[in-house]
């Protein structure tokens, strides 16, 4: 279902099929705030590993150690990445970013694959979700955030093989520069403000390496959502609310919606269900006894 047929179907829904009370961009603004809180309930309900996505961040080292942590890569693609040549500690992540769910990284070099896609006789090259990792370790160890608070802060580059990186994650207006062209040899770089997340590393590493991001995706419309009546109920209702009519029966609607999405396993890996685990040894005790009780 795509966009013109999910209006089509809401419109249905409340009754409102030809009439001009509610404006295609009202629809869009309210299906854009049910699917965030659908994203939500299913967030909620089976944990960030269910909208969870992967990608890979190329780790470069620079020339020149004198220049201040962080910096940030400006342009990866180019063979001048930035205005200098320090070691680069900051890149950005994906426009889908949501927020993040674990850092691992190898010692080596990651490159994506492209795929040719035909989209109505228009052919162009794609970049596809395959990566290829070239590395003399195929072990993939795990980053931990950095404490700015209580700890060392130590800009020195080392090589990632005889320190644990640790990295820090910044949302906000993001200043990038991309190289625009050369004047007398010298190059020019243009400047972009955009919202997005960073993640910086530190240290900065003395070799190439391959960083892996695991994140939560932000809400979008998927077709064939298999949870569409929620967004259908929702935003009905505030077609219904905008006319000052009952929205209750479709809210009433919208709610068994969620009670089919919360009702069932609260893993979908049956297998391997929620429960609670003794990590410290001894068991747990109740009442000066062992658990479960026993008189």
């Amino acid at each position: 279902m795509n966009r013109d047929e999910l209006r089509q179907a809401i419109l249905r829904r409340a009754d409102m099929v030809g009439s001009p009370f509610v404006s295609d961009d009202e629809l869009d603004t309210w299906i854009d705030i049910a699917v965030a809180e659908l994203h939500g309930v299913l967030r909620e309900k089976y944990g960030d590993e269910y909208f969870s996505k992967t990608t890979w961040i190329q780790v470069r080292p620079g020339t020149d150690p004198n220049i201040a942590w962080p910096r940030f890569e400006a342009n990866v693609e180019s063979s001048i990445p930035g205005p200098d040549t320090g070691y680069a500690s900051s890149y950005p992540l994906p426009d889908d970013f949501l927020s993040l769910v674990r850092l691992q990284y190898l010692i080596g070099t990651v490159t994506r694959a492209t795929v040719k896609v035909d989209v109505s006789g228009v052919s162009s090259w794609e970049p596809a979700e395959n990566w290829t990792i070239t590395t003399d370790d195929k072990r993939a160890l795990p980053m931990r955030p950095i404490d700015t608070a209580g700890m060392l802060i130590d800009f020195t580059p080392r090589s990632w093989r005889t320190v644990t990186p640790e990295y820090r994650l910044r949302c906000g207006p993001v200043r990038q520069l991309s190289l625009s062209g050369y004047v007398n040899g010298t190059p020019q770089y243009s400047e972009v403000w955009r919202q997005g997340s960073i993640v910086d590393f530190l240290p900065p590493p003395t070799e190439l390496c391959a960083v892996q991001a695991t994140y939560v995706r932000t809400a979008q419309l998927m077709p064939d959502h298999p949870h569409i009546g929620y967004v259908i109920c929702g935003v009905a209702a505030m077609c219904l609310g905008k006319q000052q009519q009952d929205p209750s029966a479709l809210l009433a609607e919208q709610g068994k919606v969620v009670s089919l999405i919360t009702g069932p396993s609260a893993t979908k890996d049956a297998a391997n269900p929620k429960r609670v685990v003794d990590i410290r040894g001894g068991g747990l005790r109740r009442r000066g006894g062992p658990w479960p009780y026993e008189p």
